[in-house]
């Protein structure tokens, strides 16, 4: 399991991952929320860490709360003749919301986040005369 102690550098890659300063932007406050919830105490005074899956978990949340952002904003042209295009925003947060979400493979440490489904497999219960049933 990938992990830190290090608080300045596990925020660092949850800003990064979540693209804090893009549109819709998130709070300082947001992400002190978010990093919060990514904290998981140690035991017998050692200091607090960081995993990767709580921190996929908060840039799983900080995603999906820019996606909330964006919902209620209009599609509108711009005068510079660029358009803001909520629907493209919306979908953009989702995706983002969904590749750090369960089943996803971000990561926010850096390690590979390998998925493994579980494959069938027979079992036999007895052997009737040494031989397992047909």
């Amino acid at each position: 399991m990938s992990q830190t102690t290090d608080e300045t550098f596990a925020r660092a890659r949850l800003e990064m991952a979540l693209q804090v300063d893009e549109v819709p932007v998130l709070t300082t406050a947001e992400v002190d929320l978010l990093m919060q919830g990514a904290t998981s105490a140690g035991e017998d005074g050692d200091p607090d860490y960081f995993t990767d899956a709580l921190l996929r978990n908060a840039a799983y949340t900080g995603w999906r709360a820019k996606a909330g952002k964006v919902a209620g904003h209009f599609t509108v042209a711009l005068p510079d003749g660029m358009k803001f295009n909520r629907e493209q925003v919306l979908a953009h947060c989702l995706a983002m919301a969904a590749s750090f979400g369960p089943g996803g493979t971000a990561s926010v440490l850096g390690e590979p986040v390998r998925r493994s489904g579980i494959g069938v497999v027979g079992l036999v219960s007895t052997m009737v005369d040494g031989e397992y049933p047909a």
